[in-house]
């Protein structure tokens, strides 16, 4: 390789590793645009990652995101540059002199400047999810009050079948889960509820408990918001109680769901044994007026009525659906949706459901 190019991509490599992302940027567009080959393969990524640096940039200096996650961030975006340095690298073995490149000008891009006192350090497997062992030991133990639900007799475009669904008990022996997997008080009462369906530590099944509901005491449900509050049969040999209850005492502050809040999902997906959804679980999206928020985290037919919990392992959300979305370079992104718990709370309290 022709040594101006390996002192080029020496002073790129020590511009990331100084943090100075935008000059590396710039540098690196400026090499491709002397080369036709090299700047039809490279130039639009790198007006991506320039993208990606500006909005990352923007959400930090308008305090919508940590600086804990905008730093793990930035050195994802370090390391995405590093590797497409390496792609130009090997792109360029053949070429015997620099690309015809303006290096004594400055290609006019909008990259603010750094947030000081921000320093990145680059290294594989960055991660802001490490958890302390009580954390899971508390997701353990909120996990006993969710349930598959099982609705026979339902009406659907399909005929009268069976679905399934999750849901999960208030205080007061209350389910709740969602009004299209229980509208009416007829099917709750054609209703199953399992507790411990799930394997144990050595993949065995263990035995579920099931348990009927009661319409005919306390069934109240919103299709606005689609949600139900039905209340269960108690069985004295084998008491609700064992299964405790969620938390839903939420702080107006500290719980109020936020961009790129972790959440956590507890599901019986596809009518299968209780999972836990842990991976890449952020908020995407919160919004005040349909009191909905929309997050990245894995689900399936049989999750709807889940219940959506903060890293305090409150109830900050009900899962309802499967979204998706579509940018303006027209690029398709899914999403979850679930209904705020805050306003669900507010409609039980007005309601008189709930205290």
């Amino acid at each position: 390789m022709n040594k101006d190019i390996t002192r080029f991509f020496g002073e790129i490599n020590t511009l990331i590793e100084r943090n100075q992302i935008p000059r590396a940027l710039q540098m690196l567009r400026n090499y491709v645009s002397g080369n036709s080959t090299l700047n039809d393969q490279y130039e639009g990524k790198l007006i991506m990652l320039m993208g990606r640096y500006n909005g990352l940039q923007d959400e930090y200096f308008q305090k919508l995101i940590t600086q804990e996650y905008y730093t793990v961030e930035k050195t994802r975006l370090s390391e995405a540059i590093l590797y497409f340095v390496e792609q130009i690298k090997e792109d360029s073995e053949e070429l015997t002199q620099l690309p015809a490149g303006k290096y004594d000008e400055d290609i006019p891009m909008e990259i603010a400047p750094p947030p000081p006192q921000v320093k990145v350090q680059l290294q594989k497997n960055i991660s802001n999810k490490l958890k302390n062992i009580s954390w899971l030991e508390k997701g353990i133990t909120y996990a006993k009050s969710v349930c598959k639900v099982e609705v026979r007799n339902k009406p659907t475009e399909e005929g009268i079948r069976t679905i399934v669904g999750t849901g999960f008990l208030l205080p007061g022996h209350l389910l709740m889960t969602n009004n299209h997997v229980i509208g009416s008080t007829a099917e709750a009462a054609d209703s199953v509820l399992y507790f411990n369906y799930q394997l144990d530590a050595e993949d065995n099944k263990q035995d579920p408990l099931t348990y009927k509901l009661a319409p005919e005491e306390v069934f109240f449900t919103n299709e606005d918001y689609d949600f139900s509050i039905i209340k269960v049969k108690d069985e004295p040999k084998r008491p609700l109680d064992q299964f405790g209850h969620v938390n839903i005492d939420l702080d107006e502050y500290s719980d109020e769901p936020a961009l790129y809040n972790h959440v956590t999902i507890i599901q019986h997906p596809m009518g299968g044994y209780k999972q836990i959804a842990l991976n890449e679980n952020q908020i995407t999206k919160v919004d005040k007026e349909t009191q909905t928020i929309l997050y990245k985290t894995d689900t399936e037919e049989g999750s709807s009525g889940s219940p959506v919990f903060n890293d305090n392992w409150k109830v900050i959300g009900l899962h309802h659906a499967h979204v998706s979305s579509q940018d303006e370079q027209g690029v398709q992104t899914f999403h979850n949706k679930g209904v705020m718990m805050e306003k669900i709370l507010d409609i039980l309290k007005n309601e008189g459901i709930l205290q």
